[in-house]
């Protein structure tokens, strides 16, 4: 009688662990699902927005780049990806200037997840660069 009583509570102990399993897939299951949802419906806005939207790295490199930046810039995603966005899109002459203020406010930034958004005269692609 007490091998069996041990051995219930064993199964009821894999039986638990079982069950536990499950509901910890199912969740990260969830989880997963919501995440894709939340990146097509951020790939949506993106793609309808009426701004640009370009995402760097912390070096200025562009990571992203809308169909309205294209048609803000003259540059296609392609040219743009992977390339020095300051390099890209301001003038010659600001370039030092830009780069100094975006070292000054990034650091105030850091600490919102809603990243930056803020005005600048760009340069088009067509531009003669000075």
């Amino acid at each position: 009688m007490l091998a069996s009583g041990a051995v219930a509570v064993l199964l009821a102990r894999l039986c638990t662990r079982a069950v536990e399993t499950a509901q910890e897939k199912h969740a990260a299951a969830q989880l997963a699902e919501q995440a894709q949802a939340s990146a097509q419906m951020t790939q949506a806005v993106i793609k309808t927005a009426l701004d640009a939207f370009i995402q760097t790295d912390a070096n200025g490199i562009v990571l992203e780049w809308s169909v309205q930046a294209k048609a803000l810039t003259g540059w296609t995603r392609k040219e743009a990806l992977g390339t020095d966005v300051v390099n890209l899109l301001i003038a010659e002459p600001l370039r030092d200037g830009f780069r100094q203020r975006m070292v000054r406010l990034l650091p105030e930034l850091s600490d919102t997840p809603i990243g930056i958004r803020f005005e600048a005269t760009l340069l088009h692609r067509g531009a003669t660069r000075s």
